[in-house]
């Protein structure tokens, strides 16, 4: 028995060593391209965006936010549980319209979220922003229960408004002059009522000045609609049931200034709908109530208590309309309610640094405030924010909710400052209620807080608002850094063997690491333990690299983004790590008021002992301001004012002292004369503008007169405009590219980055078709707008040398018009790549044109025979390309084109498609090449790799770069070659943000991601052991033979 119980236990030790041994050396023939390898080169951030809306059931937080997703997260988490993305574009509607009007645009924002009760169970009813749908969705799994449309497109003209009405039972939406009343259990419109029927029949006239209605409101018998005009309040009372409409009109005061005066609508704290008539430059406020008939005159100042106002009285969010604030001078405010008998009740003083929010209870109509501030030392007096909690009784008193003071509660983990408080009621275990609030700060923080406990959980929503996006170079040690001789250049043959042996090594260590996890296992140490020891000796990646692999190949390139932040807010940039998906540095870069910021890599590589720089650039009142971060530290450099409005930068080919590239700020000087700026001063760069002056052009574009100006940088014109060098241009050519009945939509250049590796292409019979190489192209995209419908428009795409000033090519596409994009044309060597929605067949069409100089015979090209070709492209000399055109029909919506590129050009240069399902598919550029014959290729054409020309161009599943994922509200893809030919490094960006390597003609120099490394390491070992006894048996061998 005893030894039968020894070789129990010894079975027991070695079956996890053999489970690990087989599984270590067999794990990479196991796997094939399935789901399991996604990660290893790859990631996706998913995202919801900041919060406007919210609202709390049964753990579930179900927030509306303003990148347009309506999600579902787990209260105690933050993870999510559900989500929709309910921004859509309607393609047939999508264009600006003449004179105004709906653009068809859904955005995805709500005006209305509401908790409603449906067949035993908790919906979510929410009214969209842009007044054109009302959707009911199931709590727990946000299943859409129902969608109805709630006016035709172009007609929903105002704002939109929506309110619970008959006990939950209907929901009665405002959008602009129409007013509808929807079952919540299914969505029927029980009763619509439009302008004429609010407005007309009995009752009093509401007067000759229209009348905007903006607001609807809960009444005990259907709901209050109500709107002013210049002249009077508008009352309108409407019983869904019966369709009858109570019309009350109260004239305003004379003495009340038109256009000064702003009208908001509420509830006093007895539910009853009210007016209310302020402005920013008198202390007196009038009140109108239903069923009275005057106003009723208020006196601000012993809300005031002395302190000037800075804006007309607004709602507080989130409480209904039952709560009101007063803007101060100081920057903060004064929240007060009306009671019931309609006295003015001063609710809390909001301080500047602060942020308020409210929310009504569930059930029992109970009003709570929120408010967030700094402790009394002061933002900067310690790491903690005071949250205090109050209960708003009917007649204006609060009471505490919980400590009777504000409670400390630490944020070391939010980061920035709050910006908004929305607080949600929940129940306690042993009764009562107690208040949580869902803070968002100035950096794009979602985090949830309980005052008694903390910071519960945090969640990063700034990648949600990503507006450009700049590569540059990782610096790893800071220690040491490229010489200027050095750079970033391929791996030599003696570090590829460093390489090798450092990833076998740490292929060692992490089988090393499994045989000590499973002999941890078999002696009782926990299984979670265990392999967290594997993991923290682990040098390989997910991808089969080591992060010093990944630094020579070019793989953890960073992405530097610029968030676009509220026009009141300063800019921030983000360092993305691209091996990681993790955020390496944030800083906030200064801008001047209310301008646009553009993002430049002034020096995208780390050399010379300097790091990577990018430049945020601004411009606002006739100035540019500049400022320079770096890349490898997200550490603001320096920032400095240019004396001129920006229109357009010009890179030119060539590096200063710093190696910063040389780059032109071309605008309008003081006296609105053409000016040009450097961007960097210093004697280096004067130096390279003077060794390019008279050789250097330029081009600025006027979309609004469809006018583009060629202008030559004159030589010896340097001169100072307050301190900042400039230099004078002159005006060669000028070209009007869109009459009166055109608009210039989109212009496109050469793709940055984009290396030719030929000037021709080889073609099946051995002849060469010479490339149209023109480094001055631009492609410009135009459509017609005079009397702008879905049958006459016209879309025009131009090839313009912006030297010359020359139209090379000129194609229109009839009953087409331009869809709104980030990237709707692409230019890649000779070919330029666009799209366009048809709105006679309705669906969406990719046109191609390939360029070429001509064709040498195949015959014609020998040692003795040489064409001649000037290497040296002349704008003004070279005659026009011969376009070939396709035009292929795609089965989805794109939202976005972006080509591969790569640091020689070798690799093929393929399309890379941004559909509107959250996908991007690469096509191969044979499926859109031009030549592609009618009919069946021939013999030569078959050995090019050419088929015959379809129409429809449908992506084949396996060409998806983001596999089974989708990047939600897709919108933006940029690109970047690694440092090894093969790779290129995609970045797609919307509300989530997806990162992928692809390798258009496949990885011919890396190994595989799964490459079976311990089968490697178990040969090499098997073979050294073999070698080692074959030699000790040699030698026997030898000594037994000599003996003989």
């Amino acid at each position: 028995v005893a030894g039968t119980s020894e070789g129990v236990g010894a079975g027991t030790t070695m079956a996890p060593l053999m489970r690990t041994l087989l599984w270590a050396t067999a794990a990479s023939t196991a796997l094939g391209m399935y789901a399991d390898q996604l990660g290893q080169g790859d990631w996706l951030l998913e995202q919801v965006g900041l919060p406007d809306r919210v609202v709390y059931s049964s753990k579930r937080l179900v927030l509306a936010s303003e990148a347009g997703v309506l999600a579902s997260l787990h209260s105690r988490t933050g993870k999510i549980a559900w989500r929709h993305f309910l921004a859509e574009r309607d393609v047939a509607w999508g264009a600006p319209v003449e004179g105004g009007g709906d653009s068809g645009e859904e955005d995805g924002r709500q005006a209305g979220v509401h908790l409603v009760s449906l067949g035993g169970g908790e919906a979510v009813l929410t009214v969209s922003a842009s007044g054109r749908r009302v959707r009911c969705w199931l709590l727990s799994d946000g299943g859409l229960v129902w969608d109805a449309p709630l006016v035709a497109p172009g007609t929903a003209q105002g704002t939109v408004d929506s309110v619970l009405v008959a006990g939950g039972k209907q929901v009665a939406v405002l959008a602009g002059d129409a007013l509808a009343f929807y079952d919540v259990a299914k969505g029927a419109v029980q009763r619509r009522l439009t302008a004429a029927d609010l407005t007309s029949g009995k009752g009093p006239s509401v007067g000759s000045k229209p009348v905007s209605f903006t607001r609807v409101l809960a009444a005990p018998t259907g709901a209050t609609i109500v709107g002013a005009s210049s002249e009077s309040l508008v009352f309108c009372t409407v019983n869904p049931n019966a369709g009858s409409v109570e019309r009350q009109v109260l004239a305003l005061p004379r003495h009340v200034a038109h256009g000064e005066s702003e009208v908001i609508f509420g509830y006093t704290l007895g539910g009853e709908p009210i007016a209310l008539v302020s402005s920013a430059t008198e202390t007196k406020a009038h009140l109108a109530r239903v069923g009275n008939s005057k106003l009723t005159a208020l006196d601000l100042a012993p809300l005031l208590e002395g302190q000037t106002l800075s804006g007309a009285v607004s709602v507080v969010p989130g409480s209904e309309s039952r709560l009101f604030a007063l803007p101060l001078a100081t920057g903060g405010q004064i929240i007060f309610a009306v009671s019931p008998s309609l006295a003015l009740a001063r609710v809390a003083t909001v301080g500047p640094d602060a942020a308020a929010g409210a929310t009504i209870g569930r059930g029992d109509s109970r009003l709570f405030l929120s408010t967030v501030a700094p402790p009394s030392g002061g933002a900067d007096a310690g790491s903690g924010l005071a949250y205090q909690h109050v209960e708003v009784l009917a007649d204006g008193s609060t009471v505490a909710l919980g400590a009777a003071g504000p409670a400390v509660v630490p944020h070391e983990s939010l980061g920035g400052a709050i910006s908004r408080v929305l607080p949600f009621p929940v129940d306690k275990q042993g009764g009562g209620s107690a208040l949580r609030d869902l803070v968002t700060t100035s950096q794009g923080t979602l985090a949830l807080v309980q005052a008694d406990r903390g910071v519960a959980w945090t969640r990063d929503e700034s990648l949600a608002s990503i507006q450009q996006v700049q590569f540059v170079d990782r610096v790893l040690h800071t220690g040491h850094l490229p010489s200027a001789t050095e750079g970033a250049t391929l791996p030599s043959f003696s570090e590829r063997l460093d390489m090798h042996r450092e990833s076998l090594v740490a292929t060692a260590s992490w089988v090393k690491g499994l045989f000590e996890q499973a002999l941890g296992q078999s002696m009782g140490k926990p299984a979670v333990e265990a392999a967290e020891d594997v993991a923290s000796t682990a040098l390989l990646g997910n991808d089969g690299f080591t992060p010093t692999m990944r630094h020579k190949f070019g793989l953890d390139r960073v992405a530097v983004c610029l968030l676009s932040p509220s026009l009141d807010a300063e800019p921030q940039l983000v360092g993305l790590a691209l091996d990681s998906g993790k955020v390496l540095w944030r800083s906030t870069v200064p801008r001047l008021e209310g301008a646009v910021v553009k993002l430049v890599a002034s020096r995208s590589k780390s050399v010379a002992n300097k790091h990577p720089e990018v430049v945020a650039v601004s411009t606002a009142a006739g100035v540019t301001q500049v400022t320079r971060v770096d890349g490898a530290t997200g550490k603001v450099q320096t920032s400095t004012v240019l004396p001129i409005a920006m229109a357009s930068m010009v890179p030119l080919p060539a590096t200063d002292n710093s190696f910063r590239a040389v780059t032109l700020v071309v605008g309008h000087g003081p006296d609105q004369a053409v000016e040009t700026c450097l961007l960097h001063d210093s004697p280096s760069a004067r130096d390279a503008i003077q060794n390019l002056a008279g050789k250097t052009f330029f081009h600025l574009v006027d979309r609004g007169a469809g006018i583009i100006e060629s202008r030559v940088l004159l030589a010896d014109s340097l001169h100072l405009i307050d301190g900042s060098a400039c230099y004078s241009s002159l005006e060669v050519a000028r070209t009007v590219l869109a009459e009166d009945h055109e608009t210039i939509a989109a212009v496109a250049y050469p793709t940055p980055g984009d290396i030719v590796n030929s000037p021709a292409q080889i073609l099946g019979d051995d002849s060469l078709l010479l490339k149209y190489l023109n480094p001055n192209l631009a492609v410009v995209v135009s459509h017609s707008s005079s009397d702008f419908t879905l049958s006459n428009s016209t879309v025009y795409v131009s090839l313009v040398d912006t030297v010359a000033g020359r139209v090379l090519h000129r194609v229109s596409h009839p009953n087409a018009r331009p869809v709104p994009s980030s990237s709707p044309v692409v230019v890649s060597e000779n070919w330029v790549m666009y799209y366009y929605w048809n709105t006679k067949a309705k669906r969406t069409e990719i046109g191609v044109m390939s360029l070429f100089e001509g064709m040498i015979d195949k015959y014609h090209l020998n040692p003795f025979r040489v064409p001649n070709q000037d290497g040296n492209f002349s704008s003004f000399k070279s005659p026009p390309p011969v376009v070939m055109q396709r035009t292929f029909v795609f089965p989805r919506a794109i939202s976005a084109l972006q080509t591969t590129v790569t640091a020689q050009g070798i690799s093929t240069k393929n399309l890379l498609v941004a559909m509107e399902t959250g996908q991007v598919a690469q096509l191969h550029r044979r499926m859109l090449d031009p030549r592609r014959p009618n009919k069946e290729p021939s013999k030569s054409e078959k050995m090019e790799g050419l088929m015959q020309y379809f129409t429809f161009l449908f992506p084949p599943p396996m060409a998806m770069v983001t596999a089974n994922r989708s990047v939600t509200g897709l919108e933006s893809i940029y690109v970047a070659p690694a440092i090894i030919e093969s790779t290129t490094l995609v970045l797609a960006t919307g509300v989530d943000v997806f990162f992928m390597r692809t390798a258009p003609s496949k990885s011919f120099d890396l190994l595989a991601a799964d490459f079976n490394r311990p089968m490697l390491l178990a040969l090499l070992g098997g073979l050294a052991t073999a070698m080692v006894l074959a030699s000790r048996f040699e030698r026997k061998k030898r000594l037994a033979g000599a003996w003989k």
